[in-house]
């Protein structure tokens, strides 16, 4: 895993997750325009990919104990990120 140089301060943390969220939803966009908007099993996968990522870099070198409450939530918003853009792009 990459080791980042910038300072890690509240509000580098802050702003830097708005700019991968903004990111983030700018390639799902993409990626659904790619897909014609057909099938959401491109988006399923990619989802639990994105997960199974993350749940395994958390794994390497904090302690349970320091990173289960902020883990948690860093996983929930990515989670809530992939619900809201499936229920944005929903079609009748």
């Amino acid at each position: 895993m990459p080791r980042h140089t910038f300072p890690v301060d509240r509000d580098t943390l802050l702003f830097s997750t708005v700019m991968l969220h903004k990111a983030l939803e700018a390639a799902l966009e993409a990626l659904a325009e790619m897909h014609e908007h057909e099938s959401d099993a491109w988006l399923d996968h990619l989802e639990a990919q994105a997960l199974l990522r993350a749940k395994a870099s958390l794994r390497q070198g904090i302690a349970e104990e320091t990173e289960a409450g902020p883990a948690k939530a860093g996983l929930q918003i990515v989670e809530e990120l992939f619900e809201s853009f499936r229920n944005r792009t929903v079609r009748p």
